[in-house]
Protein backbone atom coordinates (compact mmCIF):
# COMPACT_ATOMS: atom_id res chain seq x y z
CA UNK A 1 0.00 0.00 0.00
CA UNK A 2 0.77 3.24 1.01
CA UNK A 3 4.21 3.60 3.10
CA UNK A 4 4.43 6.41 5.13
CA UNK A 5 0.82 7.40 4.08
CA UNK A 6 1.37 10.52 6.29
CA UNK A 7 1.72 12.52 3.27
CA UNK A 8 -1.85 11.96 2.03
CA UNK A 9 -3.36 13.71 5.64
CA UNK A 10 -0.74 16.82 5.66
CA UNK A 11 -1.87 17.12 1.79
CA UNK A 12 -5.46 16.91 2.63
CA UNK A 13 -5.03 19.57 5.60
CA UNK A 14 -3.05 22.05 3.32
CA UNK A 15 -5.51 22.16 0.44
CA UNK A 16 -8.47 22.13 2.74
CA UNK A 17 -6.35 24.43 5.38
CA UNK A 18 -8.68 28.03 4.77
CA UNK A 19 -12.81 26.68 4.55
CA UNK A 20 -13.51 30.39 4.04
CA UNK A 21 -11.98 30.14 0.56
CA UNK A 22 -14.61 30.51 -2.65
CA UNK A 23 -14.88 27.07 -4.39
CA UNK A 24 -13.02 28.75 -7.43
CA UNK A 25 -10.25 29.40 -5.11
CA UNK A 26 -9.99 25.75 -4.19
CA UNK A 27 -10.04 24.55 -7.65
CA UNK A 28 -7.16 26.98 -8.78
CA UNK A 29 -5.33 25.81 -5.51
CA UNK A 30 -5.83 21.96 -6.44
CA UNK A 31 -5.12 22.32 -9.56
CA UNK A 32 -1.66 24.23 -8.71
CA UNK A 33 -1.07 22.27 -6.44
CA UNK A 34 -1.22 19.37 -8.84
CA UNK A 35 1.28 20.73 -10.82
CA UNK A 36 3.66 21.74 -8.31
CA UNK A 37 3.96 18.14 -7.39
CA UNK A 38 4.22 17.03 -10.58
CA UNK A 39 6.88 19.97 -11.31
CA UNK A 40 8.96 19.15 -8.00
CA UNK A 41 8.66 15.25 -7.90
CA UNK A 42 9.68 15.08 -11.69
CA UNK A 43 12.45 17.13 -10.86
CA UNK A 44 13.16 15.21 -7.40
CA UNK A 45 13.22 11.81 -8.71
CA UNK A 46 15.35 12.79 -11.66
CA UNK A 47 17.92 14.01 -9.67
CA UNK A 48 17.85 11.38 -7.22
CA UNK A 49 17.85 8.58 -10.00
CA UNK A 50 20.99 10.32 -11.44
CA UNK A 51 22.54 10.24 -7.88
CA UNK A 52 22.09 6.52 -7.77
CA UNK A 53 24.61 5.95 -11.05
CA UNK A 54 27.19 7.19 -9.41
CA UNK A 55 29.81 4.55 -8.03
CA UNK A 56 29.52 4.75 -3.69
CA UNK A 57 31.14 1.38 -3.16
CA UNK A 58 34.62 3.15 -1.84
CA UNK A 59 32.52 5.89 -0.64
CA UNK A 60 29.06 8.01 -0.61
CA UNK A 61 30.91 11.10 -0.12
CA UNK A 62 30.64 11.59 -4.15
CA UNK A 63 27.01 10.69 -4.02
CA UNK A 64 26.19 13.26 -1.30
CA UNK A 65 28.42 16.02 -2.72
CA UNK A 66 25.87 15.73 -5.67
CA UNK A 67 23.21 15.71 -4.31
CA UNK A 68 24.10 18.93 -2.06
CA UNK A 69 25.43 20.74 -5.47
CA UNK A 70 21.76 19.95 -6.45
CA UNK A 71 19.77 21.30 -4.04
CA UNK A 72 22.12 24.04 -3.79
CA UNK A 73 21.69 24.80 -7.82
CA UNK A 74 17.75 24.28 -7.36
CA UNK A 75 17.09 26.68 -4.62
CA UNK A 76 19.52 29.32 -6.37
CA UNK A 77 17.36 29.22 -9.77
CA UNK A 78 14.12 29.16 -8.01
CA UNK A 79 15.02 32.16 -5.54
CA UNK A 80 16.74 33.73 -8.72
CA UNK A 81 13.25 33.14 -10.41
CA UNK A 82 11.24 34.87 -7.29
CA UNK A 83 13.44 37.96 -7.51
CA UNK A 84 14.66 38.47 -10.83
CA UNK A 85 11.20 37.84 -12.64
CA UNK A 86 8.68 37.99 -9.39
CA UNK A 87 7.96 34.54 -10.43
CA UNK A 88 4.28 34.74 -12.12
CA UNK A 89 2.35 35.64 -9.00
CA UNK A 90 -0.40 33.39 -10.63
CA UNK A 91 2.10 30.32 -10.00
CA UNK A 92 3.39 31.36 -7.01
CA UNK A 93 1.69 28.37 -4.95
CA UNK A 94 2.59 25.89 -7.77
CA UNK A 95 6.31 27.37 -7.25
CA UNK A 96 5.92 26.79 -3.24
CA UNK A 97 5.00 23.50 -3.73
CA UNK A 98 7.28 22.38 -6.38
CA UNK A 99 10.16 23.27 -4.44
CA UNK A 100 8.68 21.66 -1.13
CA UNK A 101 7.72 18.51 -3.32
CA UNK A 102 11.49 18.45 -5.01
CA UNK A 103 12.59 18.31 -1.24
CA UNK A 104 9.96 15.24 -0.48
CA UNK A 105 11.21 13.51 -3.57
CA UNK A 106 14.80 13.97 -2.98
CA UNK A 107 14.94 13.42 0.45
CA UNK A 108 15.07 9.82 0.02
CA UNK A 109 17.81 9.24 -2.29
CA UNK A 110 20.51 10.60 0.83
CA UNK A 111 18.81 8.22 3.22
CA UNK A 112 18.07 4.91 1.67
CA UNK A 113 19.58 2.59 -1.23
CA UNK A 114 18.96 1.53 -4.49
CA UNK A 115 15.61 0.69 -5.68
CA UNK A 116 14.06 1.52 -1.85
CA UNK A 117 14.69 4.97 -2.79
CA UNK A 118 12.95 5.36 -5.93
CA UNK A 119 10.16 3.39 -4.46
CA UNK A 120 9.71 6.18 -1.52
CA UNK A 121 10.26 8.91 -3.84
CA UNK A 122 7.20 8.04 -6.06
CA UNK A 123 5.05 6.91 -3.35
CA UNK A 124 5.82 9.94 -1.49
CA UNK A 125 4.90 12.08 -4.87
CA UNK A 126 1.75 9.51 -5.55
CA UNK A 127 0.57 9.97 -1.60
CA UNK A 128 0.79 14.16 -2.08
CA UNK A 129 -1.22 13.81 -5.25
CA UNK A 130 -3.97 11.57 -3.52
CA UNK A 131 -4.10 13.75 -0.38
CA UNK A 132 -4.91 16.97 -2.48
CA UNK A 133 -7.18 15.13 -4.48
CA UNK A 134 -8.62 14.38 -1.23
CA UNK A 135 -8.80 17.72 0.45
CA UNK A 136 -10.23 19.23 -2.93
CA UNK A 137 -13.09 17.06 -2.63
CA UNK A 138 -13.75 17.69 0.83
CA UNK A 139 -13.17 21.20 0.22
CA UNK A 140 -15.94 21.22 -2.21
CA UNK A 141 -18.28 19.26 -0.96
CA UNK A 142 -18.38 19.66 2.67
CA UNK A 143 -17.11 23.29 2.66
CA UNK A 144 -18.29 24.71 -0.17
CA UNK A 145 -19.15 28.99 -0.43
CA UNK A 146 -19.88 30.30 -3.80
CA UNK A 147 -17.45 33.09 -5.09
CA UNK A 148 -20.78 35.46 -5.14
CA UNK A 149 -20.99 34.56 -1.03
CA UNK A 150 -17.60 35.55 -0.29
CA UNK A 151 -17.82 38.97 -2.52
CA UNK A 152 -20.67 39.88 -0.33
CA UNK A 153 -19.65 38.73 3.04
CA UNK A 154 -15.91 40.80 2.35
CA UNK A 155 -18.32 43.50 0.72
CA UNK A 156 -20.11 43.96 4.06
CA UNK A 157 -17.70 43.27 6.39
CA UNK A 158 -16.04 46.67 4.40
CA UNK A 159 -19.19 48.77 4.36
CA UNK A 160 -19.26 48.04 8.64
CA UNK A 161 -15.83 49.02 9.15
CA UNK A 162 -16.18 52.38 6.76
CA UNK A 163 -19.34 52.99 9.02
Amino acid sequence: GYPQGTWVYITALMVTWFPAMDVASVVKKTIQRIEGTAVGAALGILIGYASLLIDTNTSRARQAVFLGAMIALVTFFYTFMLVQYRYISSYSYAGVVGFMTFAIALEPFYTDEGANAWYKAVIRCVNVVVGCIIGGVVSLVVFPKSTAGLVTDKLHSQINLAG
